[in-house]
């Protein structure tokens, strides 16, 4: 009857002293970060292609200009004689104002009926901009908007 105490041979329950889970873990830990490293390098090649092509589609639009601002000129047709037959304005009757020169009462109509609570928040109505991608998330695209000011 011989006892295996003290010797260098492995016991037959798989159990070595710790040294494979140690060796096991050091592998996990390894793959763990080569898989974090691999992403944040993805991310940055994708986010780097994203700008570099938005600086292409910016470079290559046309030159901005306030005259594209302003609303189309109606057409206007003409007899044979130069004279003005009919002005094609869709029914339309478009008049650029100052901010200024608009009533207080068209201001404040207008801010009544899209957001009343424009003085509060400024700009941007977070509130609303939040509530409205949980809404288009859960009800689908165009379900909600938020502030159109």
């Amino acid at each position: 009857m011989t006892e295996n105490k003290g010797s260098s041979q492995p016991k037959k329950n798989g159990n070595n002293g710790g040294k494979s889970n140690s060796k096991k873990n050091r592998n996990v830990k390894r793959t763990i970060i080569k898989i974090i490293g691999f992403m944040i390098i993805a991310f940055f090649v994708v986010l780097l292609l994203g700008i570099l092509l938005f600086a292409y589609y910016a470079w290559k639009a046309p030159a901005f200009t306030e005259a594209k601002l302003q609303d189309p000129i109606p057409a206007k047709i003409y007899d044979k004689n130069g004279e003005l037959v009919k002005t094609l304005d869709n029914g339309q009757r478009h008049e650029h104002v100052n901010l200024k020169d608009v009533p207080k009462s068209m201001k404040d109509a207008v801010l009544a009926t899209e957001d009343n609570r424009f003085y509060e928040h400024g700009a941007l109505d977070y509130k609303r901009l939040f509530g409205a991608i949980g809404k288009n998330l859960t009800g689908g695209f165009g379900s909600e908007g938020a502030s159109t000011l």
